[in-house]
């Protein structure tokens, strides 16, 4: 499959699944309860299906979505054993209908503390950059990142040890907005939305970015 194909598959795709919420027109609609969220996104998650635009930069392609066991919060698997979670505000769904491929997804965030499994002065560096990596090694329990690549961590009583089977890298995002877009939008093809663009805009402001797009594509 080309380039092309490929983008054009994926295209397509993604209109189905935006008719699926909003069939026609200009539209805008918002979900706030997390297990509703959770509900809309299933459908566009996958590998290949969607990518999902990050607060702080760069982005993944969302696999699958579900509920976390911190209140409140979704998880996202994104890679392997390596998953974000979320405190979610709300998601709204722009359908633009000129171009139904270019509508959007805008997942905005609640705030969220660090874990409290660094220190102050580490947690303050955290708040400042909006995520924290822990590792989860079961029951929702939380340790530091340090060692997880050679598979150990430190316990509570400063002793290292293995990490128990399954144990899993949680990327905790601290605020701000992800960005659902489907592969060969005009928004996911551009270097400098990559770099979190969309998270210093508001849903009108991108809206009319993508359509000023579409304008100068004519």
């Amino acid at each position: 499959m080309t380039v092309s194909d490929f983008h054009a598959k994926a295209r397509s795709e993604w209109i189905a699944k935006i008719n699926m919420n909003v069939p026609a027109g200009d539209h805008s609609r918002t979900w706030t309860t997390p297990h509703s969220i959770a509900e809309v996104l299933q459908p566009f998650m996958g590998s290949s299906a969607n990518h999902g635009h990050l607060p702080t930069g760069g982005g993944f392609d969302f696999l699958n979505v579900s509920l976390s066991r911190e209140p409140g919060c979704l998880e996202f698997g994104v890679s392997g054993s390596t998953f974000l979670l979320a405190k979610p505000r709300r998601l709204v769904l722009e359908r633009i209908d000129r171009d139904t491929a270019q509508s959007f997804l805008m997942l905005e965030l609640d705030d969220l503390d660090p874990s409290g499994v660094y220190d102050d002065a580490t947690n303050t560096r955290l708040r400042d950059r909006r995520d924290e990596e822990v590792v989860d090694i079961g029951r929702g329990e939380y340790v530091a990142r340090d060692g997880y690549d050679d598979g150990s961590f430190i316990d509570p009583a400063g002793h290292r040890r293995d990490l128990p089977e399954g144990s899993r890298l949680i990327v905790r995002l601290l605020g701000g907005q992800i960005m659902f877009v489907t592969k060969g939008s005009l928004w996911n093809g551009s270097p400098q939305t990559y770099r979190g663009l969309h998270d210093s805009l508001s849903i009108v402001e991108i809206r009319r970015m993508i359509e000023n797009a579409l304008d100068r594509s004519e």
